[in-house]
Protein backbone atom coordinates (compact mmCIF):
# COMPACT_ATOMS: atom_id res chain seq x y z
CA UNK A 1 0.00 0.00 0.00
CA UNK A 2 0.82 3.45 -0.35
CA UNK A 3 2.16 5.79 2.27
CA UNK A 4 3.48 9.14 2.82
CA UNK A 5 6.76 7.96 4.20
CA UNK A 6 8.50 6.33 7.06
CA UNK A 7 6.93 8.10 9.91
CA UNK A 8 3.26 6.45 8.71
CA UNK A 9 5.53 2.85 8.59
CA UNK A 10 6.34 3.27 12.22
CA UNK A 11 2.78 4.01 13.11
CA UNK A 12 1.35 1.36 11.44
CA UNK A 13 3.87 -0.59 13.37
CA UNK A 14 3.26 0.66 16.58
CA UNK A 15 -0.38 0.07 16.37
CA UNK A 16 -0.22 -3.86 14.89
CA UNK A 17 1.90 -4.06 18.36
CA UNK A 18 5.29 -6.03 19.57
CA UNK A 19 6.16 -8.58 16.57
CA UNK A 20 4.02 -6.87 13.59
CA UNK A 21 6.35 -6.50 10.71
CA UNK A 22 6.41 -5.94 6.81
CA UNK A 23 8.59 -5.15 3.78
CA UNK A 24 9.15 -1.30 2.62
CA UNK A 25 9.64 -1.07 -0.74
CA UNK A 26 10.98 2.55 -2.22
CA UNK A 27 11.51 4.28 -5.52
CA UNK A 28 14.25 6.87 -5.39
CA UNK A 29 16.50 9.22 -7.21
CA UNK A 30 20.07 7.98 -6.80
CA UNK A 31 21.57 11.35 -7.61
CA UNK A 32 20.08 14.64 -9.25
CA UNK A 33 22.41 14.05 -12.45
CA UNK A 34 21.04 10.84 -13.29
CA UNK A 35 17.17 11.27 -13.09
CA UNK A 36 16.15 7.30 -13.56
CA UNK A 37 13.90 6.09 -10.41
CA UNK A 38 15.29 2.67 -8.90
CA UNK A 39 13.63 0.43 -6.72
CA UNK A 40 14.95 -0.56 -3.05
CA UNK A 41 13.21 -3.14 -0.87
CA UNK A 42 14.00 -3.61 3.40
CA UNK A 43 12.16 -5.22 6.15
CA UNK A 44 10.39 -2.69 8.70
CA UNK A 45 9.60 -4.88 11.80
CA UNK A 46 8.60 -4.13 15.33
CA UNK A 47 10.94 -5.42 17.94
CA UNK A 48 9.73 -5.01 21.12
CA UNK A 49 8.55 -1.81 20.68
CA UNK A 50 12.20 -0.70 19.14
CA UNK A 51 10.27 0.31 15.90
CA UNK A 52 13.39 -0.55 13.22
CA UNK A 53 13.87 -0.55 9.20
CA UNK A 54 16.38 -3.16 8.37
CA UNK A 55 18.64 -3.86 5.52
CA UNK A 56 19.29 -7.17 4.85
CA UNK A 57 21.86 -6.37 1.59
CA UNK A 58 23.91 -3.47 3.44
CA UNK A 59 23.90 -4.56 6.66
CA UNK A 60 24.94 -2.07 9.45
CA UNK A 61 23.85 0.96 7.05
CA UNK A 62 20.88 2.36 7.68
CA UNK A 63 17.88 2.03 4.87
CA UNK A 64 16.40 5.57 5.23
CA UNK A 65 19.70 6.92 4.38
CA UNK A 66 18.76 7.90 0.98
CA UNK A 67 14.84 9.15 2.34
CA UNK A 68 16.07 12.56 0.48
CA UNK A 69 15.78 11.25 -2.44
CA UNK A 70 13.26 8.67 -2.23
CA UNK A 71 10.08 9.60 -4.46
CA UNK A 72 7.35 7.14 -3.47
CA UNK A 73 7.25 4.83 -0.32
CA UNK A 74 4.66 1.37 -0.64
CA UNK A 75 4.49 -0.52 2.77
CA UNK A 76 3.21 -4.26 2.68
CA UNK A 77 2.60 -6.04 6.27
CA UNK A 78 3.50 -9.47 6.77
CA UNK A 79 1.10 -11.72 8.75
Amino acid sequence: MPVSGPDRIKDILGKEGVGSQGLTLVRYVPNLSAPKQLGHVFNAQNNNRVLEFIDHTQPGLDPLFTSSLVKEWYYFPIQ
